[in-house]
């Protein structure tokens, strides 16, 4: 596989930084990670922030009338049984899976179909820019992803429950594996994600 100039740069640079101890697990972002063309992850704050708020806002909504719809439709005996404030966050949680699915299949479909025709981009070290549909879609899943964290480290917070651990993990890990670059935190974090 034939690599780019660019990329070829990045490699010499890593290697020269590598050899004069700059650093030992993990090399300062870009070198050692995907470099993204025209990507500023710091162009995001303000539209994450403001969709963070948004979708806490929604997520009081979704979970209210997930909890209504579901009490109108359970029998006597099993709403009794039924714990209504997970019952309300699972219902949120689906329906934002099911839009993030519709907006990957109505916006994203065709791109996604141009990476599995070419697979060589895969592992190219230097990526093409973000198209505005995929740079929405980082933006809007990193908003609900720190939405969720919030969420739910107040949930374990307020009621001591040890039931949102495991997802708290996985959403604060998601989180370090978008981290901004400097943080040397991106592998490991992209492990546990995976992981859980």
């Amino acid at each position: 596989m034939k690599l780019s100039a660019e990329a070829l740069g990045y490699i010499s640079v890593l290697r020269t930084s590598y050899d004069a101890g700059h650093w030992r697990v993990l090399p300062e972002s870009p070198l050692g990670h995907i470099v993204i063309r025209e990507h500023d992850p710091y162009a995001a704050v303000l539209p994450v922030g403001g969709l963070i708020l948004v979708f806490a806002c929604v997520h009081r909504m979704v979970r209210r009338l997930g909890i209504v719809l579901g009490r109108a439709l359970a029998t006597p005996a099993a709403a009794a049984a039924i714990d209504w404030r997970r019952f309300g966050d699972t219902a949120y949680f689906t329906c934002l899976h099911l839009a993030l699915t519709a907006y990957f299949v109505i916006f994203l479909r065709h791109e996604a179909e141009s990476w599995l025709a070419d697979t060589g981009l895969w592992w190219e070290f230097v990526q093409p820019p973000l198209s505005p549909a995929l740079r929405w879609y980082f933006i809007i899943q990193l908003a609900l992803t720190s939405e969720s964290c919030l969420y739910m480290a107040y949930g374990l917070a307020a009621t001591k429950s040890s039931l949102d651990v495991p997802m708290l993990l996985h959403h604060a890990s998601t989180m370090c594996a978008a981290r901004p670059p400097g943080l040397r935190t991106q592998r490991p974090a992209q492990w546990l994600s995976s992981a859980s």
